[in-house]
């Protein structure tokens, strides 16, 4: 068998505090650390947060254009199919019925 291990030494109080002062030094950093880790997070889930809110608007807007667009589409289809009618008619009556003069040929 071997000796016995050395007894670590008793440390002074100026080591004592040393070390302890180093010990809260980490502390200190780790705690400042977590701090701004938390405020990173924070901040990411309120972009998200943002982000999301502002989907939904846009979302709802989107749905207000699309009804806009069927409204104006529909109007249009109308004017146009009553520009088509008055073409026609004019056109039907302006060869049938004004015209009562017989062709002739020179």
């Amino acid at each position: 068998m071997g000796p016995p291990p050395d007894r670590p030494q008793e440390k002074t109080d100026e080591e004592a505090a040393a070390e302890a002062e180093e010990i809260n030094d980490v502390l200190d950093e780790v705690k400042s650390t977590t701090e701004r880790l938390l405020k990173e997070i924070l901040e990411e889930i309120v972009c998200i947060n943002k982000a999301t809110h502002e989907g939904d608007l846009g979302a709802a807007y989107e749905e207000e254009w699309k009804y806009a667009a069927t409204v104006f589409d529909r109007t249009m289809a109308y004017f146009y199919i009553l520009a088509i009618i008055i073409l026609l008619i004019s056109t039907l009556f302006t060869r049938f019925w004004l015209d009562t003069s017989p062709v002739t040929s020179v």
